[in-house]
């Protein structure tokens, strides 16, 4: 449901801004953070049924598969849409583990070159996916030095309280937000 309210609401966005696609969409939560969070539970949920009709032939959500592939697609649109810049890490670890599940279960099944393949194929794609991401959020390029602020809480106690702190400064003088840590 909240993917599918994501994904309908960027068409709403879409059609009435004149093309514009949208980003940082919060579906039914109070932000894009917790929307991101709340969609990489449901690609997990989806994922283990998918894994599990694909490896185990063994049905755990009584619905189509249609339906299982279709939930999916909207998941992953979901995510696409909300934009966060670290949800894409939990995306990338989410497909991994799952990838690596499916090989462990099926690596007497099938041959080292089919194995090999797979991987370097997932490497590839995560790969241009990730260069893509980094490309289209400029956020990327402060990352190193929101890190490094953010781990020195004994200077900045921003986190604490933002309006009880002073907020820090990245080098180029932007302050530091919820948008670029």
């Amino acid at each position: 449901m909240h993917s599918l309210f994501i994904d309908l609401e960027s068409v709403k966005i879409f059609t009435t801004n004149g093309g514009i696609v949208p980003h940082k969409l919060m579906g039914l939560t109070e932000g894009p953070d917790k929307a991101n969070y709340l969609t990489n539970w449901i690609l997990a949920v989806v994922g283990a049924e998918i894994f599990f009709r694909a490896a185990k032939k063994i049905s755990i959500i009584p619905v189509s598969r249609f339906f299982i592939y279709l939930a999916g697609f909207f998941v992953l649109l979901a995510s696409y849409l909300e934009t966060m810049r670290f949800g894409f890490i939990g995306l990338f670890f989410t497909f991994a583990g799952f990838a690596a599940l499916y090989l462990i279960w099926g690596v007497d099944k099938f041959s080292k070159t089919k194995i090999l393949t797979s991987v370097l194929l997932a490497i590839s794609v995560f790969t241009l996916i990730g260069y893509a991401n980094i490309k289209a959020d400029a956020r990327w390029e402060s990352t190193g030095e929101t890190i490094a602020i953010a781990l020195d809480t004994e200077h900045n106690k921003a986190w604490l309280d933002w309006k009880k702190y002073p907020i820090p400064q990245l080098s180029n003088g932007e302050n530091v937000n919820h948008s670029n840590q």
